[in-house]
């Protein structure tokens, strides 16, 4: 349903986020596909942390009321462990550029920085657009 509504935004000119913990094994084929499809210019926006933080932090959110209990957090924390320890997903393999974010303290996440380092990769990427089919 995602990669649908994705290309149905994209194909029509508009620009779209989306976010999620995309794994590059599991979600590469259908980003290029989508790529491929619209000729979207892919920019990924990816959040770090040290690992022990990033598992204390899922530890902490499993266990909250705000959670919807559907997500199952508190059944997996041992199945995602070694990843939340690692501190980040690779980035998936997709065609554009990649800005890496150290969010272990997100009080010193400049926003106003994040949006001009944006900026200068939609005005000027390292890696040109792609063209859609005809």
């Amino acid at each position: 349903m995602l990669f649908t509504q994705l290309t149905d935004i994209l194909g029509a000119g508009t620009s779209c986020l989306t976010e999620s913990n995309f794994r590059r094994t599991h979600s590469s084929d259908d980003f290029r596909r989508l790529v491929k499809d619209t000729g979207a210019r892919v920019v990924q926006v990816q959040l770090t942390a040290d690992g022990p933080t990033l598992l204390k932090r899922f530890a902490e959110r499993s266990a909250t009321a705000e959670r919807h209990p559907g997500h199952g957090d508190q059944n997996n924390l041992d199945e995602f462990s070694a990843e939340l320890l690692a501190g980040a997903y690779e980035p998936l393999d997709v065609p554009g550029d990649v800005l890496t974010i150290d969010a272990t303290d997100p009080a010193a996440v400049s926003l106003d920085d994040l949006a001009a380092q944006l900026a200068t990769l939609l005005d000027h990427p390292t890696h040109p657009p792609t063209s859609p089919p005809a």
